[in-house]
């Protein structure tokens, strides 16, 4: 993660603000089964085994600028802020599976081993940009007691480009 903040005050009742944040974030996932079989599938010499491997990987970055102002308005302390925030991220797992029938046959004196592979990947990757738009402002009704009122305007958009589960050839 790398951020970065900066503040300028013009006077002390007036700033701006901007923070810029940059995120990256991975997750590895092994999953292993056990063989699977039933009582009929061992007499055939029949099991099945199989395991899931996943990995993702998400990208962000997040951008927020804001100007405080603080004025004394009816004998009340207000600080209004206002400010717009953008994001990006951009989030890719990939799937991987593997699954395995092996045929064993117990009752032949030569005994015969076959084995039928299949691998199967699938890949989604999305992005999803968020605006927003805000204000707000913060009432000193007391030394203690403060009241803080404001509104927020959201966009969020997202795409996804998802490939369904290919079979490779088995190796």
């Amino acid at each position: 993660n790398i951020s970065a903040k900066i503040t300028h005050e013009f006077n002390p009742d007036f700033k701006v603000k901007s923070s810029l944040l940059l995120n990256n974030y991975e997750f590895k996932q092994n999953l292993s089964l056990v063989p699977s079989y039933t009582l009929a599938s061992l007499k055939a010499g029949q099991v099945t085994t199989a395991w899931q491997y996943a990995d993702s990987v998400t990208r962000e970055i997040i951008s927020d600028s804001n100007a405080e102002i603080n004025a004394k308005i009816a004998g009340m302390n207000h600080l209004f802020v206002t400010g717009f925030e953008f994001s990006y991220g951009n989030t890719s797992r990939n799937q991987y599976a593997n699954t395995t029938n092996q045929t064993i046959s117990l009752y032949s004196t030569a005994g015969s081993y076959s084995i039928n592979t299949n691998r199967y990947t699938s890949n989604l990757s999305f992005d999803t940009y968020r605006e927003a738009v805000y204000g707000q402002d913060q009432i000193d009704l007391t030394d203690r007691l403060k009241l803080m009122v404001g509104l927020r305007f959201v966009e969020v958009r997202r795409s996804w480009n998802d490939s369904a589960p290919k079979l490779l050839a088995a190796k």
